[in-house]
C-alpha cells in the first residue's frame, strides 16, 4: 500500500474541497532538514538569537528548498482534522517515492499529495491580512489543521520569515501580539516542542501509532538541546514554577503505547458495530477498550464514554462484567485513543488509560459516581497507580456491603443503609427514574418494581435521607445542598404529596437561617427544576432574586430562570414584588439601569426569543430604563493610541478596538460621559435579531446627538401595540 495508506481525494479545489480522513501513515521515522551552520551573521530581527540557537538544535532548515502547494494529514485532541490543504518546503525526494516537506507549524510531514508551486509573498501576504487575533503572547490555535496553515498568525512563523528574510512580516506578527516575551528563545523552543508533542496525541487518536512514535522520538531526540535552550532571561517566567516540557507527562508511557500497537497492528479507528456483531463476551469487550476513541464533549468537558457501543455493552453485561471491570480498573495499563484535555489551545492532553471506560462502565452498573466522591483531580489517569488502587478497594467495598446486587434492588440496599455515603443515596435515588435526577414522566421508570408493599418504602427512605444528608454540627457548603436538592427532586418525583411537604419545610429552614446563600448553585437549579410541581418554592424564589448572591450565579440569571419564572408564575400573588419591581426598583440587582451591558445582553436575547418586549413588566422596566440619564461610565478615545477607545464603568476598566466612522467626532483625550440609558439601549440594540447582519449596532463612541436618536427609536418601538 505505500508509504502512506490508501487514499481517495477528490478533484476539488481547497476550499471545496470534502472532508478526507488522514491516511496512516506506513513508516515510523521522519527525515529532517538540519541547517548547514552558514548565514547565521544575517539573521536580523527579534527572533535571530532564536533562530540560530533552534536551527543548531535541529530545527528543519527551509532556505534553499521548493516552496510548494501540498496536502498533508493532520489530527487533535478533537479527533482527526483531516487532510488539510496548505503549502510548504519540499525536502529532496526520498527513497520508494516517499514526499516530506516542512509545514509551517515547524513540523516535518509525510505529504499526500503535492500540487503545483506556492508563492511565498502570496504566503505572507494573507497572513498579514489576517484579522483574527490569537490567544496570547505567542501559542498555538488548538488545532494542528490550523498550525500548518500560512496565515495563521503563531510564534513559529516568526522563526520562517526571519530565515527568508522577511523583517516587515516580523514586525506584523509581533504588532499582533499582546506581551511578547523577552526570551523568544524559550518561548519558541516550547512551542515547537509543543507541536511534536500535539501531533503525537492527534496521531495516536485517529490510530496512527507510527507516525505518533515518530513524533516522540524526534521530541526525545531534541530534548537535551531544547532544556539547555529553556532558561528563562530577565527574570521572565512563563508562569509562576516554570518546568521546561512539564506537559510532556506522558511522552515514555505513549512511545510504549505506540511500539505495542505496531507490534499488535492496531491501526486507525474500530468499526464498532461490526466488532459487536461477532457476538464479543465481556472479556473481549475489555480487551477492545484500548481502541476507544471518543471525543471530549466540550472544553472544559469530559469523554463521554458512554458514546461507545463496546461500554454500552459492558454495562448491558450487569453484574457478571463488575469484577473483570474491577481487575481492569486495577491493573490494565494500555491506554485508549481518546484524550481529556482543559482547553484544545492550552498545554494539556492527557491519553486516557481503559481504566477510565472500565471506571464509566462501572459506575453505570451499580448507578453510583465513584469518580465524583473519590477522586480529587481531573481524570483518574493523572492519579497513577495509587489512585486506581483506592478506587478499587472502595468500589469492591461497596460492592460486597449491598450483597453483589445490582439494578434498584441496588438502590434500595443502599437507601436502606444508615452507614453509606450520602453521595450515594443521592445517586441511588436517581437510579429510580428514567432520566435520573430530570425524570421523563411519559415512561414506566425502573423504580416502580419497588412499589411493592416494603417496609420502609421508598418514600420513606427518601425522606428520611434528606433531613439526614448533612452530619449534625457540620457547616452547611455547596456540595451537601446539591446533595439535599437531589434527594428532594426525587422524593417530589417519586411521591409528590410527601414531597411537596418535605420541599416546604426546606424552604422554610432555608429562609429562617438563609443557609442559601452556601448553595445558591444547586438551590438555583432545584427551584428552576421544581416550580412546576412545588409552588412553595416560589418564596424562596422571590428572596434569591433580590439578593446580591444569587446574581452572582450565572445560572439565576434573568434570562434564564427569572424571566421563565414571571412569565408562568407573574400573577401568583407570592411574586407581587418581583413583578412589581424586580427590574426597575433601585434596590434590586436586576434593575436594569443598574445591570452591566453583558447581563443585559443576555437577558434580553431571552426576551426577544420569548417575545416578551412589549410585554409587561418587561415593556414598562424597559421604558424607564431608556428614561434614566444618570451616569453609568466614561469613554475617551486613547490620546497615545488612535483606534482604542478607554472605557471605565464602575470597577470595570479596560480598552477595545473601534473602527472608523465617519460620523465619529469625539476628540482624543477628551471624556465622555455615558449614561444608563445608553447601556440599556446599546444591550438592546446588539441583542436585536431583526437587526441585518451589516448594520452598525448603537455605540457608546456615537455623538450624543445620534446616540439619542438611536434611543428615541427604540422607546417608539415599545410603544407600540403588543
Amino acid at each position: 500500500m505505500g508509504w502512506l495508506g490508501a487514499l481517495s481525494l477528490t478533484a476539488a479545489g481547497a476550499d471545496e474541497r470534502e472532508f478526507l480522513t488522514s491516511p496512516l501513515t506506513m513508516i515510523s521515522e521522519i527525515p529532517g532538514h538540519p541547517w548547514d551552520g552558514k548565514g547565521a551573521e544575517e539573521f536580523e530581527g527579534p527572533f535571530a538569537a532564536a533562530l540560530k540557537e533552534l536551527l543548531a538544535a535541529g530545527f528543519p532548515d527551509p532556505a534553499g528548498l521548493i516552496y510548494q502547494k501540498i496536502e498533508i494529514p493532520t489530527g487533535s485532541c478533537q479527533g482527526d482534522t483531516g487532510v488539510v490543504a496548505t503549502e510548504g518546503w519540499l525536502l529532496p525526494a526520498e527513497k520508494e517515492g516517499a514526499v516530506f516537506a516542512i509545514a509551517w507549524n515547524g513540523l516535518v510531514y509525510p505529504v499526500v499529495r503535492t500540487g503545483g508551486p506556492a508563492e511565498i509573498e502570496k504566503s505572507i501576504s494573507l497572513m498579514m491580512a489576517a484579522t483574527e487575533r490569537p490567544f496570547g503572547p505567542f501559542t498555538w490555535q488548538g488545532s494542528e489543521s490550523g498550525e500548518v496553515l500560512p496565515d495563521t498568525i503563531v510564534g513559529i512563523h516568526g522563526l520562517f520569515l526571519t530565515r527568508l528574510k522577511h523583517p516587515a512580516s516580523v514586525d506584523f506578527l509581533l504588532k499582533q501580539r499582546d506581551g511578547v516575551p523577552k526570551n523568544l528563545t524559550l518561548t519558541m523552543a516550547d512551542e515547537w516542542a509543543w507541536n511534536l508533542y500535539d501531533r503525537a496525541i492527534g496521531s495516536h487518536m485517529r490510530g496512527d501509532p507510527r507516525l505518533a512514535l515518530a513524533s516522540l522520538q524526534e521530541l526525545e531526540r531534541i530534548r537535551p538541546a531544547l532544556l539547555k535552550l529553556m532558561v528563562p532571561g530577565d527574570g521572565e517566567k512563563p508562569h509562576a514554577d516554570w518546568k521546561p516540557l512539564e506537559w510532556a507527562t506522558q511522552a515514555d508511557e505513549l512511545k510504549a503505547e505506540c511500539e505495542r500497537r505496531i507490534r499488535d497492528e492496531a491501526f486507525g479507528m474500530m468499526n464498532e458495530p461490526d466488532f459487536l456483531a461477532t457476538n464479543p463476551d465481556v472479556p473481549a469487550l475489555i480487551k477492545a477498550l484500548d481502541r476507544l476513541a471518543v471525543p471530549q464533549d466540550g472544553q472544559p468537558g469530559w469523554v463521554p464514554f458512554g458514546e461507545s457501543l463496546i461500554v454500552r455493552a459492558l454495562v448491558a453485561a450487569d453484574a457478571k462484567a463488575v469484577e473483570p471491570l474491577l481487575e481492569c480498573l486495577e491493573k490494565d495499563r494500555r491506554m485508549t485513543q481518546s484524550v481529556h484535555y482543559w482547553r484544545n489551545f492550552s498545554q494539556d492532553r492527557t491519553v486516557l488509560g481503559v481504566h477510565e471506560a472500565a471506571l464509566f462502565a462501572l459506575e453505570e452498573i451499580l448507578a453510583t459516581n465513584y469518580f465524583q466522591v473519590f477522586s480529587t483531580g481531573a481524570n483518574l489517569t493523572k492519579g497513577g497507580d495509587a489512585a486506581r488502587t483506592t478506587m478499587v478497594e472502595k468500589i469492591r467495598a461497596d460492592w460486597q456491603a449491598h450483597g453483589k446486587v445490582t439494578g434498584m434492588e441496588r438502590a434500595y440496599r443502599t437507601l436502606a443503609d444508615d452507614q453509606a455515603n450520602p453521595d450515594f443515596w443521592a445517586d441511588a435515588a436517581a437510579s429510580l427514574f428514567v432520566g435520573g435526577e430530570n425524570p421523563d414522566h411519559s415512561k414506566p421508570q425502573p423504580g416502580d418494581v419497588l412499589r411493592d408493599g416494603r417496609d420502609p418504602s421508598v418514600g420513606e427512605l427518601l425522606e428520611k435521607r434528606v433531613t439526614g444528608a448533612l452530619k449534625k454540627g457540620k457547616e452547611v457548603n455547596l456540595f451537601d445542598e446539591r446533595r439535599r436538592c437531589r434527594l428532594l427532586s426525587s422524593l417530589l418525583a417519586w411521591e409528590p404529596d410527601r414531597g411537596r411537604k418535605a420541599v416546604a419545610k426546606q424552604v422554610d429552614a432555608w429562609l429562617a437561617d438563609g443557609s442559601w446563600k452556601q448553595g445558591t448553585e444547586p438551590i438555583a437549579n432545584f427551584v428552576k427544576g421544581s416550580v412546576d410541581d412545588s409552588p412553595d418554592v416560589l418564596r424562596l424564589f422571590e428572596a434569591m432574586a433580590w439578593s446580591s448572591e444569587a446574581h452572582d450565579f450565572n445560572d439565576f440569571d434573568p434570562g434564564e430562570i427569572v424571566t421563565e419564572v414571571l412569565v408562568k408564575f407573574g400573577d401568583s400573588p407570592l411574586l407581587k414584588r418581583s413583578r412589581e419591581g424586580l427590574f426597575t426598583d433601585p434596590k434590586s440587582p436586576w434593575c436594569l439601569s443598574n445591570v452591566s451591558e453583558s447581563s443585559l445582553s443576555r437577558m434580553f436575547e431571552m426576551w426577544w426569543k420569548k417575545k416578551l418586549m412589549l410585554r409587561d413588566p418587561f415593556r414598562t422596566a424597559l421604558l424607564r430604563a431608556l428614561a434614566e440619564e444618570s451616569v453609568a461610565g466614561t469613554v475617551m478615545l486613547d490620546p497615545g493610541k488612535p483606534g482604542k477607545l478607554l472605557y471605565h464603568f464602575g470597577n470595570s476598566k479596560g480598552s477595545i478596538a473601534i473602527p472608523a466612522d465617519a460620523e465619529f467626532d469625539l476628540k482624543p483625550g477628551v471624556t465622555v460621559k455615558v449614561r444608563k440609558k445608553d447601556v440599556v439601549a446599546e444591550a438592546l440594540s446588539k441583542s436585536d435579531p431583526r437587526k441585518k447582519p451589516d448594520a452598525p449596532a448603537k455605540e457608546y463612541w456615537w455623538s450624543k446627538k445620534k446616540r439619542d436618536a438611536n434611543i428615541a427609536e427604540w422607546i417608539n418601538f415599545l410603544s407600540g401595540p403588543a
